[in-house]
């Protein structure tokens, strides 16, 4: 399996690094995610399991302003989870410039 920050390099497309994140996430802690834009109070699918089953969004986690994920666990609950959280908000912010 590769590393998170095999993922999240500059030269990837946005959409696939989320979802290469997301199967990285749902591997190594069982945790379900799906990433989702912002857009005032609604929050947008944008990447994650498309397997016709829905994340049943127990956690909502605002990376930005106008990015968001939600999951079927607590990731600050997992070994080195708020350090993951802020490596993808900051590929996210890096992303958007």
């Amino acid at each position: 399996m590769i590393s998170i920050s095999e993922i999240l390099t500059p030269g990837r497309g946005l959409k696939e690094a989320l979802e290469l994140t997301g199967e990285l996430i749902e591997h190594e802690y069982g945790i379900r995610v799906q990433f989702c834009r912002i857009f005032g109070k609604r929050w947008a699918y944008f990447s994650g399991p498309d397997d016709g089953e829905a994340v049943i969004p127990l956690h909502r986690i605002e990376l930005l302003p106008e990015w968001g994920v939600i999951s079927d666990g607590e990731l600050s609950g997992i070994a080195e989870g708020d350090k993951l959280i802020k490596r993808i908000a900051l590929y996210l912010q890096n992303h958007s410039k």
